[in-house]
Order: structure tokens, then C-alpha cells, then sequence
């Protein structure tokens, strides 16, 4: 039960954190970013393909530099660094800046999905981490329900 509440928990608001993040530029383009940054055409479109490229492709090799770093230090890393290149994109007055800040972002949070299982793992037997899976990855619709 300690675990549940200690690990599961601050587990899964991390991904909702991210569920939050790569789905917000939806409502940033409602609210204006769109005209801001000219995003005209097909640019909106490459932007979010950017992130989703950049994501799946550097999932396998966040898990290699988890075992290189372990996940005590990666982990905080990972947070850390998309939480401030989603701090830095606020701050984006180009269409090229965007597609930079999408791209880091993406590297960043490509390796949480990957790097928060293995770390579930650790500490569940595999009858008992089907449950907290459940859990940790329905906490992305739960997010962009209550956006």
C-alpha cells in the first residue's frame, strides 16, 4: 500500500503532466497562437508531427541511457528537462522556434513513458503491474478530459 501512494501515485501525475503538455498546443492554437507564430498551410500540421516523430524514435534509446544512468538521476532529468523546454516555449515568437522547442520536447518526453514503466517494474511483481499500468496510462485520457 506504501508503494501505491508513494510510487504509483507520483508516477502516474507525472504522466498526466505530460499527457498535459504534449496535448496543450491544441488549445494554444485556439487561443491565438496560431496567427502569432503564422501558422498557416500545413506548418501546424508539421509542427505536431515533429514531436510524435522525435518521440517514437528516441524511446529505445532513452532506455539504454536509463540503464547507463539509472533511474534515480534519469528520471529527475527528464522531468526537469521538459518541464523546462515547456517553460521555453511560451517564450516562442518564431515558427522556427517552435519546431525547435517540439523537437527537445519530444526527445524529453519520449523517454517517459519508456523509463517510468521499467520503473514500475522494479518494484511490482508481474501479476501485480498489470494494475498499476492500468492505472499509469489512463491517467493520459483522465488529463485531457479535464483540460
Amino acid at each position: 500500500m506504501w508503494i501505491d501512494t508513494c510510487i504509483t501515485a507520483k508516477v502516474t501525475l507525472l504522466y498526466m503532466c505530460c499527457a498535459i503538455d504534449r496535448a496543450d498546443i491544441g488549445n494554444a492554437k485556439i487561443k491565438g497562437m496560431a496567427t502569432d507564430l503564422n501558422l498557416v498551410g500545413y506548418r501546424y500540421n508539421t509542427i505536431l508531427s515533429i514531436f510524435f516523430v522525435v518521440y517514437l524514435s528516441v524511446e529505445v534509446s532513452c532506455n539504454v541511457m536509463l540503464k547507463h544512468f539509472g533511474p534515480r538521476f534519469y528520471v529527475a532529468f527528464l522531468v526537469f528537462s521538459f518541464g523546462l523546454v515547456s517553460l521555453c516555449t511560451a517564450f516562442v515568437q518564431l515558427y522556427a522556434d517552435l519546431a525547435v522547442a517540439r523537437t527537445v520536447l519530444g526527445v524529453f518526453e519520449g523517454g517517459v513513458m519508456p523509463v517510468t514503466a521499467f520503473f514500475l517494474s522494479c518494484f511490482y511483481k508481474k501479476s501485480e503491474l498489470f494494475v498499476r499500468m492500468s492505472i499509469f496510462l489512463t491517467s493520459s485520457s483522465l488529463a485531457n478530459s479535464c483540460r
